[in-house]
């Protein structure tokens, strides 16, 4: 049997001391570090965007007003909120199409192509597009049909997204 002799008070309290000391070390480090250390924003991931593509008035002769734009890469939940009034002429009306960029070519070219959307002669829209992904697009607003009837549009579409 092995007998250990007691450690001294003296030694004990200088051993708690110490180790006071330690634990007082580590809070007041920590308490620094934290004050000093960037904390992540309390929101991560995609955030919304939102882009005017067009606010205001068009004047639009007997032809057609593009507004083109681009979705960049990467964003999600890709929308388009157009809403317009046009007026003049007999019928208060133009055209609306949205393409992607290659087709709205296409479509100012006479050849064949295929609309995101497209309305007859419409005096109002109000309405939201979803756009399948990102890349470059056109709006139009068509009164090119019109052989000397000018119309005046007024018109907002807003580009919103996760990115």
């Amino acid at each position: 049997m092995t007998l250990t002799a007691p450690i001294p008070s003296k030694s004990k309290n200088t051993a708690l001391l110490v180790l006071g000391i330690v634990i007082v070390v580590i809070v007041v480090a920590g308490i620094l570090l934290s004050a000093y250390v960037p904390r992540s924003p309390l929101f991560v991931g995609p955030r919304p965007q939102t882009v005017t593509i067009v606010n205001g008035q068009l004047n639009l002769q007997t032809t057609y007003y593009a507004a083109n734009f681009t979705v960049p890469n990467g964003a999600q939940q890709i929308k388009v909120n157009i809403t317009f009034t046009a007026q003049g002429g007999s019928g208060n009306d133009i055209k609306f199409f949205a393409f992607a960029r290659e087709q709205f070519f296409n479509w100012a070219n006479h050849k064949s192509y295929l609309a995101i959307r497209e309305t007859g002669q419409i005096t109002s829209l109000n309405e939201e597009i979803s756009l399948p992904s990102s890349g470059s697009y056109s709006l139009v607003y068509d009164n090119s049909y019109s052989f000397f009837s000018t119309k005046t549009v007024q018109a907002r579409a807003t580009l919103t997204y996760l990115l």
